[in-house]
């Protein structure tokens, strides 16, 4: 009988520990084969997520194939193989989690524009040429063009949380730019993000038994 456990060893470290029950000769070899098979199940499904599009339609950060990348087989025993995906980035994906500022940061930089996606306020004004500044009475980041580009801007209408509570349905206003402003939203000032639990961050446990059982009927009819 061949069973998976989702193990977390370290905060950065998620393993999978491919079990295999039963008397029989070369247990490792076995279990070998097995993980090996584990951690090819893992990186094709990560790298066939990569296709997805973002809420932006903005090009790929590369991030499920980062995933993939850091999917290795990392341990063969006589009890088992332990596949690990080495990144942090990956936790709050499956378990969900609440991001906050570090570095003594007050708020987390959000884009709200196909162009911000994936860089930081620096980087974006770096890139852009136009500097942001934070439009008063708000938690928005928003560009001005120094030509009067009105092209820059179309209707916008961002509705941010004032307070700092994480209670969703608290504090919230709507900040509206209209479409011949020179002003543009860029980044959305938050002092903390919730991140929810991605149900299909992993292959279903049925599809990978599936498979393991298929490898290990191979390796015994070797």
């Amino acid at each position: 009988m061949i069973s998976v456990f989702v193990t977390s060893t370290t905060s950065d470290t998620l393993a999978f520990l491919v079990e295999v029950k039963g008397a029989m000769v070369n247990r490792s070899s076995l279990n070998e084969a097995l993980g090996k098979r584990l951690a090819k199940e893992l990186q094709t499904y990560f790298r066939s997520r990569s296709s997805e599009p973002n809420k932006f339609g903005a090009p790929s950060l590369g991030y499920w194939n980062k995933i993939a990348n850091d999917t290795q087989l990392n341990e063969v025993t006589e009890s088992g193989a332990t596949v690990a995906i080495a990144s942090p980035e990956f936790r709050p994906r499956l378990f969900g989690a609440v991001i906050v500022p570090t570095g003594g940061r007050k708020f987390l930089t959000i884009p709200l524009i196909r162009e911000s996606y994936g860089k930081r306020a620096a980087e974006y004004e770096l890139k852009s040429g136009h500097k942001l500044f934070r439009l008063p009475g708000s938690r928005v980041l928003v560009e001005r063009s120094d030509k009067g580009d009105r092209s820059l801007a179309s209707d916008q209408r961002v509705i941010m949380r004032r307070s700092r509570s994480r209670v969703v349905g608290e504090g919230y206003q709507q900040i509206n730019v209209r479409s011949r402003s020179t002003i543009r939203a860029v980044y959305a000032l938050c002092p903390s993000v919730t991140i929810p639990k991605d149900s299909a961050a992993l292959p279903s446990q049925d599809v990978l038994l599936e498979s393991l059982n298929k490898t290990a009927q191979q390796w015994a009819a070797r």
